[in-house]
């Protein structure tokens, strides 16, 4: 969403910031029969909001509009710009939905009309 709506995010090559983190009960961790279902149609919102398919409709759309795509960039500027490839199949590996390895390059944002 960020790259749609016109803004540039840059992540450096190297860590340069650590957290220490302690082991810990995660709300995950608990009654995942329960939370899974909960979790399937929030990614179904997710997916929406993107323009990306989805298989059943039942998502909460509540302030829906101020969370889908920008009018910067398109997701297809996206998926050219960054290699990951959200519509790729899964076929148990990455391969085919991350292929970015190299130089990435600048896509300007649209103008508005």
């Amino acid at each position: 969403r960020l790259f749609t709506h016109g803004y540039d995010t840059y992540y450096p090559t190297h860590m340069v910031v650590y957290h220490w983190f302690e082991v810990r009960k995660y709300i995950w961790d608990e009654d995942w029969g329960t939370k899974w279902k909960l979790q399937q149609p929030a990614k179904r919102r997710i997916r929406a909001a993107l323009g990306l398919p989805i298989t059943v409709d039942d998502y909460d759309r509540t302030d829906f509009e101020k969370f889908t795509v920008g009018t910067k960039r398109t997701m297809n500027q996206f998926i050219d710009f960054s290699g990951i490839n959200p519509l790729a199949p899964h076929k148990g590996t990455s391969t085919d939905q991350f292929v970015n390895c190299g130089d990435l390059k600048y896509v300007p944002v649209l103008e508005q009309t």
